[in-house]
């Protein structure tokens, strides 16, 4: 049976962002976008190919523009901590699906170790080679079984290299230049610079303690918005429910009137279609943007508290610089919260007009809002301002026509059917056409 916790790491916690969005596959190469999402390396080249001379990158889950141009995406740093809780997933379902042995060019092989100072899955015939070669017969080498064990995160973070000098590990933190460096970066373009060994430096407590200070600033916007989303449904909600009361108060009017009605009735189901969809207009696209916005709040603080709950030293200076600018972002954006309509449809009438003014008796519709134009809303195609019960309108592009005759087969005339004499005849056959 899979554990649930290694090294004091939750894996059914961090198992939501180990799946890439656009490929629906476990995330391998990830790479990570200034929205603090992040994708396979070869998804995120495939959106890039599709990007225009002067088009920039955009994050397809939260549309976050990354300011990054095709050219540029292969400068867009790899996620090692997601890569790390990658391989812990991976270990805890070992005994369901085998671990691949990454050291194989086929990846067919099953793993049964891992080393620690490479970070390599290894096979038995890797293992052996690994043992017997002089660069690496000394590393430290533990089985599936003692990682599961395992109380500690260091033997299961991977170790992680300079994107300079490939070969090094990034062992040192250079204050100088608020960064993670290896130990040519410190001979050569780093000798000036003030730094320290990592495991060492104090300064690395006090970036996480600034992380940490802004994931708090902006994990408190994510409640606000749940609310806001909600109230704004509700309101949604209600006045879809004002727009069926309003048409019903609207056709039982009209059926008093109908001859002299029927095209002043057209026009009030237009025009309460016109509020309704206005509203709803104004008040979908307000929620699209609070949704937006809470995505990109709940992905930031998502992710930044996986960092600050799971990363070591090295994966949190990788990643503070960006989930430091995108939570300081998050932070300075404005947030409309205030529903920008209301549910308000009243439908007034004065049924005891004279018949002279009878195009006036239905009355008309009552809204307010501050974001409501109604010249700007379109409506669907001619639907007679009719609505199906879920509330969607309804096209009535095929006429029906009924024809009623009574039990002898005498075909009556609308002025018998208008005038209620209906029940006269008794039962009655009605044809459809």
């Amino acid at each position: 049976m899979a554990s649930q916790t290694i090294a004091g790491v939750n894996v059914e916690d961090i198992s939501r962002h180990l799946n890439c969005s656009l490929c629906r596959r476990l995330i391998r190469t990830p790479r990570l976008l200034p929205c603090l999402h992040s994708f396979c390396q070869v998804c995120v080249q495939n959106l890039a190919e599709k990007l225009a001379p002067n088009e920039f990158l955009a994050c397809p889950l939260c549309k976050t523009d990354a300011k990054i141009s095709k050219e540029e995406v292969e400068n867009l740093p790899i996620n090692f901590f997601l890569d790390n809780m990658l391989d812990i997933a991976l270990i805890n379902s070992s005994d369901r699906e085998p671990v691949p042995c990454s050291n194989c060019d086929s990846f067919n092989s099953a793993a049964t170790s891992r080393c620690v100072d490479c970070g390599e899955f290894l096979c038995e015939n890797c293992y052996n080679v690994h043992k017997r070669i002089r660069q690496t017969k000394e590393h430290k080498i533990l089985t599936i079984s003692e990682l599961l064990a395992s109380k500690t995160g260091d033997d299961l973070h991977r170790p992680a290299f300079c994107r300079i000098h490939h070969s090094e590990q990034l062992k040192y933190y250079c204050e100088t230049c608020n960064e993670a460096v290896c130990r040519d970066c410190v001979l050569m373009e780093h000798r000036q610079h003030k730094y320290d060994y990592i495991k060492d430096s104090k300064k690395i407590q006090k970036q996480k303690v600034i992380v940490a200070n802004l994931f708090e600033q902006c994990s408190e916007n994510i409640p606000v918005l749940e609310k806001s989303i909600k109230e704004v449904q509700g309101i949604s909600d209600t006045l879809r429910g004002r727009l069926a009361a309003v048409k019903a108060e609207i056709r039982e009017a009209t059926l008093k009137q109908i001859k002299v009605l029927k095209e002043k009735e057209r026009k009030l189901l237009m025009e309460a279609d016109r509020i309704h969809n206005g509203k709803a207009t104004i008040l979908r696209r307000q929620k699209d943007q609070l949704e937006e916005d809470f995505a990109r709040f709940k992905a930031g603080c998502d992710f930044s508290e996986q960092v600050l709950k799971y990363a070591n030293e090295v994966e949190l200076l990788s990643l503070k610089t960006q989930i430091t600018e995108r939570l300081t972002e998050l932070n300075n954006t404005e947030l409309d919260c205030q529903p920008h309509e209301n549910a308000e449809l009243e439908y007034e009438v004065n049924s005891k007009e004279a018949e002279t003014v009878v195009a006036q008796s239905l009355g008309s519709l009552k809204t307010s809002g501050l974001h409501l134009v109604l010249e700007d809303i379109e409506l669907p195609p001619s639907t007679n301002g009719s609505t199906s019960d879920s509330g969607e309108d309804v096209r009535q592009d095929a006429p029906l026509s009924v024809e009623v005759r009574d039990p002898s087969g005498i075909l009556l005339p609308p002025e018998t059917i208008h005038q209620g004499k209906l029940l006269l005849f008794g039962i009655l056959k009605i044809h459809f056409n």
